[in-house]
């Protein structure tokens, strides 16, 4: 652009100097689109490289995500609380990375029609297809692998519950057993007070009997 632009320069000086016979404007003419068209391919160059640089970053976090992702869910936890606490974050987590997975997709296909718009054919459109089955693999690796994670902590949580609920049934129990224990001694007493009793007013009736 910079020789261009000297051209012109050129051009303009030398009008100056004598007649150029309507070639100046000619001259200068051409000149100018030529570096109207420069500047639009330049400009065109430069989203097509902005696009591609924020498809690979994109595609870059989808992977560190996913990775990240597998890590943290591969130890369930042992209590109920926890439990509860992962199921939500790995279903929030999904869905995150499901909407970066669309987006990253959405970024690559549009990189694909710019790169088909300037150049006819292109092993560069090759590259980003590959990347593109790649995003399709990991979404589909990922919510295999998420499908299992929520199924085994679904079940973690049902376990956590029922251990919950035998733990309460076994105080009740103790508590009931305790409180039958409780009755049956005070029973146990109020008949022997009563046999007592009993005792005595025989033994009064036959000394009146006497």
């Amino acid at each position: 652009m910079i020789e261009i632009d000297d051209f012109i320069t050129r051009a303009q000086i030398l009008s100056m100097n004598g007649d150029t016979q309507g070639q100046k404007d000619q001259i200068i003419g051409e000149l100018t689109r030529l570096r109207q068209r420069f500047l639009s391919r330049h400009n065109e160059y430069k989203v097509l490289l902005q696009s591609a640089i924020s498809f690979f970053h994109n595609y870059s976090r989808v992977e560190e995500t996913l990775a990240k992702s597998r890590e943290r869910y591969a130890q369930l936890p042992n209590d109920l609380l926890n439990a509860e606490t992962m199921l939500k974050e790995l279903i929030a987590e999904k869905e995150s990375i499901l909407k970066l997975l669309k987006f990253t997709s959405g970024e690559g296909k549009e990189l694909i029609r710019k790169i088909g718009d300037q150049f006819a054919e292109s092993s560069v459109n090759c590259s980003v297809l590959k990347f593109l089955s790649k995003l399709e693999e990991h979404r589909l690796t990922g919510e295999r692998t998420w499908s299992e994670r929520e199924k085994a902590l679904i079940r973690k949580i049902e376990t956590c519950q029922i251990i919950i609920e035998k733990s309460q049934i076994n105080r009740d129990l103790e508590m009931l057993m305790k409180e039958i224990e409780t009755r049956r001694k005070n029973i146990g007493t109020s008949y022997e007070l009563i046999q007592r009793d009993l005792m005595n007013f025989a033994s009064i009736s036959e000394n009146l009997n006497v």
